[in-house]
């Protein structure tokens, strides 16, 4: 077995589903509908950053559901057994699906890129700076395509590597998915709730804790509908640092899974 054959069954596979087209329909549709309207409204104004947002409203969940299913699918259909006889097969199978989900993530991105491409051509400001967005402007228009390629990329791989760390130990593929979706959907509610309890407890400032968790643990930075290009470089740095830790926790535990 080698990687390749893993990756190419992912590939034909997301291409082969309904679901990918349905996901990125309602993905796309939203920031196409924003570009229509400018067109049609003569003092509706939009940039890049609300084209960003409106793909992102449904495409951050979608893209982390599908950078899931590449590894929950053969848990369903019990494929991934066939590549399990081995400690070689398993690291390879384990890498092939990480590749894989990024591979999920470049779609995204360069679905999106092409969405302000298009909205670029049709008379939109796309560094027409966003006062809801931190950091609110790109250097270049060529940096902010690159992060928003980037950023979904990043966080196809980083929560799909590690949701796959944990499906090593719930081989259930519903448990999984469900986990992803609560957690994508809830976490900045969580982290809005645990500050007022941090603030309410120490009698301090709730941005304290809010900048703590944005510094270390800046999963609702990379989950709102700007991701990518809403992310800082430090929560980048910190982001790669979650999937190598994540990326290394799960190679060896695959390699030491009897199955």
């Amino acid at each position: 077995m080698n990687i390749l054959r893993v990756v190419g069954y992912d590939i034909r596979d997301f291409f082969a589903s309904w679901l990918t087209y349905l996901f990125l329909f309602f993905s796309v549709a939203p920031a196409i509908g924003m570009i229509v309207s400018a067109q049609l409204i003569d003092d509706l104004s939009i940039n890049g950053y609300f084209l960003a947002y409106a793909f992102g409203s449904f495409a951050i969940i979608f893209v982390i559901v599908s950078a899931v299913r590449v590894f929950t699918k053969d848990i369903t259909e019990n494929t991934n057994m066939l590549f399990m006889n081995s400690k070689s097969n398993r690291t390879i199978y384990a890498i092939g699906k990480i590749i894989s989900m990024g591979f999920v993530g470049f779609i995204y991105g360069a679905i999106l890129v092409i969405v302000l491409l298009i909205g670029k051509a049709l008379g939109t400001e796309l560094l027409e700076p966003a006062p809801f967005i931190s950091p609110a402007a790109h250097e270049s228009l060529g940096h902010l395509l690159s992060e928003a390629l980037l950023g979904y990329v990043v966080v196809a791989l980083v929560f799909g590597t590690i949701y796959l760390f944990f499906s090593l130990f719930i081989r259930k593929s519903v448990f999984v998915f469900v986990i992803a979706v609560i957690v994508t959907l809830f976490y900045p509610i969580i982290e809005s709730l645990g500050s007022l309890a941090f603030s309410a407890l120490f009698d301090k400032d709730a941005n304290i804790f809010i900048d703590f968790l944005q510094k270390y643990f800046p999963f609702s930075a990379a989950t709102s509908g700007v991701s990518g290009i809403s992310i800082t470089n430090p929560q980048f740095l910190m982001m790669g640092i979650y999937f190598v830790v994540f990326f290394v926790l799960t190679i060896i535990k695959i390699r030491k899974t009897d199955y």
